[in-house]
C-alpha cells in the first residue's frame, strides 16, 4: 500500500513538474521507496464533521478568492520553488500568475500566504467562514484569535512546489485542515536524537540540510498523502517537508494546551541553545534574535494564556513557574547575543 502510493506520486511528479525542484523531488521519492522500514501514516480526521459549521464547504476557489479579497494588501510574498526563497508580487501579478498556473501544469509558483489570508469574518471580506475547534482538541487549550474569533491562516501551494525540511521556530501546535490537496507531507518529531542531528547538520559549513539527508538520518518518520478534506495536528517543533503534486490549499490555526507542553519545553531548550550558539550553527546574530523573539511572542504568550485560562488544572501552577523562568532565559540569551 505504501509503495503503491509512492509509485503513483512519483509518476505524477514526473508528469507535471518541470522546474528546479524536479530532481530534488525525485530524489526524495526514490529515497522513500528504498526506505527499509514501513513508514506509518499520520492520523487524520474528517473536518466536515467537527470543524466546518453547518455543512459549509471550503474549496480551493474559496481560498484563492479569500487571498485576493484581502483589503489593505498591496504585496504578496511568494515562495519560488522551495521554502524560504521569496519574491514579492503585486495583486495584478499574482492574479496573472495564478491564472497561468491553474491553466498549465508546467508553471510552478507556490504561494505561502501566512500573514496575508485569514479565514475569519471581517467587514470587508468577500468570503466569510466560521470554523470551529473540535471539542476534544479545544478542551483545556487556547487558540490564536483575531477580534474574538479563531484566527485561521490559509496557504496555497501551486503544482510543483517543494518545501524542503524545516520547522517553525516559535513552537506552536497547529491544527491543519487540508481543503483541496494532492501533497505528500513528511514529518519527524522533535526528539533529542532528531534535534541533535539537525544541529550537527547545521554545523557543517556550506551544507544546507536536505530532506533526503533527514530521511536517512532522523528517526520517527511519518507521512501523509494529503488529498483532503482532512485535518491533523502538527505538534510543536515537528520537522516537516511538503511536496505539491497539484495546486493545493490548506488552512491552519495555532494552539496551546497542556497536552503539548512537554514537547514545547523540549523544543524551547533547543531554541535557547541554538540561538546563543548561533555562530557555530552558521546563522547571523540577527537571525538568532528573531528566533528568540518569535518564541517569546508566538510561543510563551500562548502558554501564559493557558495557565490563566485554566487555573484549576493540576499543571497550571507548574506551567506558570516554568513560563516565568523561560521568559528570563530568553532575556539572558538575547543579552548574550547582543554582547557577543
Amino acid at each position: 500500500m505504501q509503495n503503491e502510493c509512492l509509485i503513483a506520486l512519483r509518476e505524477r511528479w514526473t508528469d507535471v513538474v518541470d522546474s528546479s525542484c524536479t530532481a530534488r523531488g525525485l530524489s526524495i521519492l526514490d529515497t522513500l521507496l528504498s526506505f527499509p522500514d514501513r513508514i506509518p501514516f499520520v492520523p487524520t480526521f474528517d473536518p466536515r464533521l467537527e470543524i466546518f459549521i453547518e455543512g459549509q464547504s471550503i474549496t480551493l476557489d474559496s481560498i484563492i478568492s479569500d487571498l485576493l479579497a484581502r483589503t489593505g494588501c498591496d504585496l504578496y510574498d511568494v515562495n519560488h520553488d522551495v521554502c524560504n526563497e521569496t519574491i514579492s508580487m503585486s495583486k495584478t501579478e499574482l492574479v496573472a500568475a495564478l491564472s497561468s498556473t491553474l491553466r498549465s501544469t508546467n508553471r510552478t509558483l507556490p504561494l505561502q500566504s501566512c500573514g496575508i489570508s485569514t479565514l475569519v469574518p471581517r467587514p470587508n471580506d468577500i468570503r466569510k467562514y466560521d470554523l470551529q475547534i473540535p471539542k476534544d482538541i479545544g478542551m483545556h487549550a487556547v487558540y490564536e484569535e483575531d477580534e474574538g474569533s479563531p484566527l485561521w491562516n490559509s496557504s496555497l501551494c501551486l503544482t510543483g512546489s517543494l518545501a524542503d525540511i524545516h520547522f517553525d521556530y516559535c513552537g506552536t501546535t497547529r491544527l491543519v485542515v487540508n481543503v483541496q490537496c494532492n501533497q505528500l507531507w513528511l514529518l519527524w518529531p522533535a526528539t533529542p536524537h532528531n534535534l541533535a542531528w539537525w544541529n550537527a547538520s547545521c554545523m557543517r559549513l556550506s551544507h544546507k540540510v536536505s530532506t533526503v539527508d533527514a530521511i536517512k538520518g532522523m528517526r520517527g518518520l511519518e507521512m501523509l498523502h494529503a488529498n483532503g478534506p482532512q485535518a491533523f495536528i502538527l505538534p510543536p517543533y515537528h520537522f516537516h517537508a511538503v511536496i505539491s503534486f497539484d495546486t493545493s490549499a490548506h488552512t491552519s490555526i495555532s494552539l496551546w494546551g497542556f497536552r503539548w507542553s512537554e514537547q514545547f519545553q523540549r523544543g524551547f531548550r533547543w531554541a535557547i541553545d541554538f540561538a546563543t550558539n548561533y555562530q557555530g550553527y552558521n546563522i547571523s546574530s540577527e537571525e538568532a534574535e528573531r528566533i528568540l523573539i518569535s518564541v517569546q511572542q508566538k510561543g510563551l504568550d500562548g502558554w501564559i494564556a493557558v495557565a490563566e485560562t485554566f487555573p484549576g488544572q493540576p499543571q497550571a501552577d507548574e506551567l506558570c513557574d516554568w513560563v516565568t523562568s523561560a521568559a528570563e532565559d530568553i532575556q539572558n540569551a538575547l543579552a548574550i547575543i547582543r554582547t557577543s
